[in-house]
């Protein structure tokens, strides 16, 4: 059976790329972008493990490590903080309100499965993960499939260099 992963992320990108990492990668996912909804939807979906952002609107991710960390029901559940507060100082406040794991973005998809081993007891999803560009560029298809509306900037001219 898959492990089950809850992702708490506001930014749009950020949370398509776990999702889809995860999911293609075995894992079952489900996601909310409001720290409002991460306790309810982490009670309906029991997972095993919780992605979470730390900015996130009307409830901050230390917040809901803490009243986590303070549910007899979900306290033992992982958390990985992935976030942009990247100083020394705001990862000992992660860590002590009670984190299990914090990862500084961007985080690459070794990283990501590096940390979701560690915390899972390295039994992760159905399948095998990624080391591959071509797994990495397979994965960023089905990502830019799921986002229609946006493109990647054009490839930079290839250009022969002269000698002179």
């Amino acid at each position: 059976m898959s492990k089950r992963v809850l992702v708490v992320e506001d930014d749009i990108l950020n949370s398509a790329f776990l999702c889809t990492t995860l999911e293609s990668h075995g894992f079952a996912v489900h996601s909310v972008s409001d720290g409002a909804y991460a306790i309810a939807a982490a009670r309906a979906f029991r997972p095993d493990l919780i992605t979470m952002d730390i900015d996130l609107p009307h409830v901050s991710g230390l917040e809901l490590i803490h009243q986590l960390k303070s549910d007899p029901e979900l306290g033992g559940i992982p958390v990985l903080t992935i976030t942009a507060h990247v100083g020394r100082i705001e990862e000992l406040q992660i860590r002590r309100a009670g984190a299990s794991r914090y990862m500084a973005k961007p985080v690459t998809m070794r990283g990501l499965f590096a940390a979701v081993d560690e915390l899972l007891g390295g039994s992760g999803g159905a399948v095998s993960h990624p080391g591959s560009r071509g797994e990495a560029r397979a994965a960023n298809s089905r990502l830019a499939g799921q986002l229609p509306g946006l493109t990647a900037p054009p490839a930079p001219p290839k250009t022969a260099l002269s000698a002179g």
